[in-house]
């Protein structure tokens, strides 16, 4: 079954949840101190996950990368502070957003690929989570060449494929003004059905996601749903 919780930027009001993600939307990572305080507030049963920062994922101008990934040397020494804050928070994934800036080109197949397999760790899941113009197949492929995982979100497409045995759930309710009944039945049957993962809500309301994960969790352990 899968852990479930929600995004945030920093851990407030989930000690009844199994998942947070942290950070998401921060420009940069905080110190390590204020890691290792966000790490003792996490509850017993949480998992979670730190959102890489946007100072990573896009760089600006005055930044000697061309984008996330490349030049490999200068990404693996960024990457490397944000292991560690990985490792001082306790996370056991890192969640990674490209923006629609990065297309799906071959040089960018190339550099995504070789960033993955050059941080892959056997303990820590790197997630990826793309926006713009990929297909579907392309992105398990080029995840599955890069030892990452992809987020995905089973809402807005109706439902997923389980192209493996741990899934990342990210629902971020598009074209919704709210998640309904129907939407928390289908991602109920799927957290249940599903081996080992996380599902995150990340509609941007923190408050109602928050309010959302705890009746997931509710209709999962009740069984409040009709599996197909």
């Amino acid at each position: 079954m899968l852990k479930v919780g929600v995004s945030m930027q920093r851990p407030n009001g989930i000690e009844d949840l199994t998942a947070v993600e942290l950070l998401c939307g921060a420009s940069n990572l905080p110190r390590g101190s204020v890691l290792s305080r966000w790490r003792g507030q996490l509850p017993a049963q949480a998992v979670s996950v730190l959102c890489a920062p946007r100072s990573f994922m896009d760089p600006g101008s005055d930044d000697v990368r061309n984008g996330p990934f490349f030049p490999l040397a200068v990404a693996l020494d960024v990457w490397k502070r944000m292991d560690a804050a990985r490792d001082r928070l306790g996370a056991t994934a890192v969640l990674l957003r490209t923006g629609p800036r990065f297309r799906p080109t071959d040089k960018n197949r190339e550099f995504l690929v070789a960033f993955g397999l050059a941080v892959a760790q056997p303990d820590v899941r790197i997630v990826w989570s793309p926006s713009g113009l990929w297909d579907s197949q392309d992105l398990q492929e080029v995840a599955a060449a890069a030892s990452m995982h992809v987020a995905t979100d089973p809402v807005a497409d109706g439902a997923f494929d389980p192209v493996s045995d741990w899934q990342y759930f990210r629902v971020r309710g598009l074209g919704r003004a709210r998640l309904g009944r129907g939407d928390l039945e289908l991602l109920a049957e799927m957290i249940q059905d599903s081996n080992d993962g996380i599902c995150i809500l990340a509609t941007g309301d923190e408050r109602n996601d928050g309010r959302l994960a705890r009746r997931l969790l509710s209709m999962v352990g009740d069984h409040e749903f009709e599996p197909s």
